[in-house]
């Protein structure tokens, strides 16, 4: 991509494989620990460890730095080593084998190698639980290295940070996590919690596209999300503190209109509807209509907010998996305030017509969120297609209509509506699906090719039951 040039939603502005990669434990045997796709993979027969679906995949890895993990994979055994331990000795190895001199080329004019990532060194010396944490990986490093060495304290702890913070999380087509990886080029972008471009993979390649059409594209004006977009500004700004060492002033950091929705309410008045934002003890009367029902509430919002952050996020910020029940708990706690409580859980739909919090009240998006999901996992399909149904326009609010974690939530919606026969709907969410997708991911990705298969087939099932009716 040259700087410059018009790039239009949808391009592609880097793909690039990985300089190094480290599959996920729950992966091994189903994907190739290299490339990172499903086929016939084999075990290594030196190691026992590692998979491969192919001899060109073996080699590869070989060279880059299996050649010097298999005696040390098969030493170790019957243990095993951690992930964390694991991707800094694959950094170390390839690094002493001539990674440092690798490049790779961003445009014309301008390449990229390990050296230039940042490590944040001074910031993580400046933390005494990652002191602590670092101090049990390097010892567990020189246990498993052993013989072939490991470098110096301060580079290794160069090297430690390089990758803790410029490694990305690799998905599949489902969005689920299916190992880490650091690329030096896609390295490059900076974070915004309103970005203009997106992540996806196709097995471990990583495709960096535009979300929205860039008419004069600078490498320095990219922007991708670190961190769920899903996340309250607070909340967004420690994580990112903690896990990237920068404060966080981007164009939604600085909206004082976004702020005031994340935590705020609807007015009580019904010809109104104004946002009401939620202040530390107090909410203001509307501006519109005088309105002021919800000052005797505030504190019950602030624990319910609290109770919410405690199972949705863990230490770091980042988004914690909650079972159906103490999702279903957490909604129904929201709309239960300003309210009468109630624990009666198949209430749930009918609780939510009567919440109180705005529909883009980002804690209520996000419990909602966290009901569909759990759902679908219980095999629940009737509540998560009513909880997601209702969330449409607060997902697209947080996300934008063409990131990517927007389109495969449409394409889930779609796939429940399809399957419980409410054709039409599930053939107008697959279509926005599809729309969304094919600028995230491309036309050629398995989630498009997967969603383009089941809209086709829900449109030809409309259009035969519309022939049987008119015969």
């Amino acid at each position: 991509m040259k700087a410059g040039s018009k790039v239009a939603a949808g391009e592609v502005i880097i793909s690039a494989l990985p300089f190094i990669q480290l599959l996920k434990q729950d992966r091994k045997g189903k994907l190739c620990d290299f490339c990172f796709k499903p086929g016939n993979v084999r075990k290594c027969m030196g190691c026992g460890v590692d998979y491969y679906c192919s001899m060109s995949c073996q080699k590869k890895d070989w060279k880059i730095t299996h050649k010097c993990e298999c005696p040390l994979l098969k030493r170790l055994k019957p243990f095993s080593i951690t992930a964390t331990p694991r991707m800094v000795a694959k950094a170390v190895i390839c690094l002493q084998n001539g990674g440092r001199e690798v490049a790779e080329q961003i445009d014309e004019n301008y390449s990229r190698t390990f050296n230039d990532l940042l490590s944040h060194k001074d910031s993580w010396l400046s933390n005494c639980k990652a002191i602590e944490e670092m101090s049990v990986l390097f010892r567990m490093m020189r246990c498993y290295l052993g013989a072939y060495g490991l470098p110096s304290d301060d580079e290794l702890l160069a090297i430690y940070g390089a990758l803790q913070v410029n490694s990305f999380e690799v998905t599949n087509a489902n969005s689920t996590e299916i190992g880490s990886a650091l690329y030096l080029s896609a390295s490059i972008f900076d974070h915004s919690c309103y970005p203009n471009a997106g992540v996806v993979f196709d097995g471990s390649r990583i495709f960096v596209r535009a979300l929205q059409d860039m008419p004069d594209f600078q490498w320095s004006k990219v922007r991708v999300n670190y961190i769920d977009c899903l996340t309250g500004r607070d909340d967004r700004r420690r994580s990112l503190q903690r896990n990237y060492f920068f404060q966080c002033h981007c164009v939604r950091c600085e909206d004082p209109v976004h702020n005031d929705l994340e935590n705020s309410f609807i007015c009580g008045t019904p010809s109104c509807k104004n946002v009401l934002p939620v202040g530390e003890d107090s909410v203001a009367p509307c501006s519109r209509c005088g309105f002021s029902g919800y000052t005797d509430c505030v504190a019950q919002y602030w624990a319910v907010v609290e109770l919410c952050r405690q199972r949705l996020l863990d230490e770091a910020g980042y988004e914690v998996k909650c079972g159906l029940e103490p999702a279903k708990d957490l909604l129904l706690q929201l709309c239960a305030v300003g309210a009468p409580a109630t624990n009666e859980t198949e209430c749930l739909v009918a609780a939510l017509e009567h919440c109180v919090l705005h529909p883009f009240n980002i804690w209520r998006v996000k419990a909602l969120n966290a009901v569909n999901e759990a759902a679908i996992t219980a095999k629940h399909f009737g509540l998560a297609m009513k909880v997601g149904l209702s969330n449409v326009d607060g997902m697209r609010y947080y996300y934008g209509k063409n990131h990517q974690t927007y389109g495969f939530y449409l394409s889930k919606l779609g796939k429940l509506c399809v399957y419980g026969q409410e054709m039409r709907r599930g053939v107008e969410l697959l279509q926005e699906a599809l729309t969304s997708i094919i600028i995230s991911h491309g036309s050629d990705h398995p989630l498009a090719r997967s969603v383009t298969e089941l809209h086709n087939q829900a449109q030809l099932e409309i259009q035969f039951r519309n022939a049987s009716v008119s015969s």
